[in-house]
């Protein structure tokens, strides 16, 4: 059975990261190799982000790759504040405060 390597895209990064890490998991993918893998399936702002990060602090290791990739495109604890606001709700009256 062949499984397909998924390109990097807009949207679900910690899905995508989670994919990558069972498909080298099923290939048996040496960890000296995961980034050099993964690199040519980036596109768009990943990609442009990958370039400059190899150019500045020459990646290292899969963890490298991957906590720099979550810390500039991952999702953070503010990304839906309209869902958290609407969330809020009134247990108490006025007077009771």
């Amino acid at each position: 059975m062949r499984v397909d390597f998924p390109r990097r895209e807009e949207g679900d990064l910690t899905g995508w990261l989670s994919y990558s890490e069972r498909y080298f998991r099923y290939y048996r993918t040496p960890e000296a190799s995961m980034v050099d893998i993964v690199v040519i399936h980036l596109e768009g702002d990943t990609i442009q982000w990958y370039n400059w990060l190899e150019y500045t602090q020459r990646v290292q290791t899969w963890r490298q790759f991957k906590s720099g990739l979550l810390i500039r495109f991952g999702p953070t604890e503010y990304e839906n504040i309209d869902g958290q606001l609407t969330k809020i709700r009134q247990t108490s009256t006025i007077q009771e405060y």
